[in-house]
């Protein structure tokens, strides 16, 4: 998928972007979205309710990513530190 510069600015600051084919959804956090879901709905017009229903779950779900990577960054970390002793 290529993205516009609009599109591009509106990911890095985790706005979610509406194209014709569908939406471009931040995954945010506490921090910047890493990643994003795209939802795909040709012709398919969003409610300003729908989009910020969205906006929460994506928050959810970024909150839930850093989460996950945070434990995974102290595993790996704890693996290369060796046995404690």
């Amino acid at each position: 998928m290529n993205l516009t510069g609009e599109e591009l600015r509106a990911y890095r600051e985790g706005r979610i972007s509406a194209r014709e084919d569908g939406l471009l959804v931040p995954l945010t956090g506490q921090y910047r979205a890493r990643i994003a879901m795209w939802l795909i709905a040709p012709g398919r017009t969003w409610p300003e309710e729908e989009l910020r229903l969205l906006r929460q779950v994506a928050h959810l779900i970024g909150i839930e990513y850093e989460r996950v990577q945070g434990q995974r960054h102290l595993a790996v970390r704890s693996l290369m530190s060796g046995p404690a002793g």
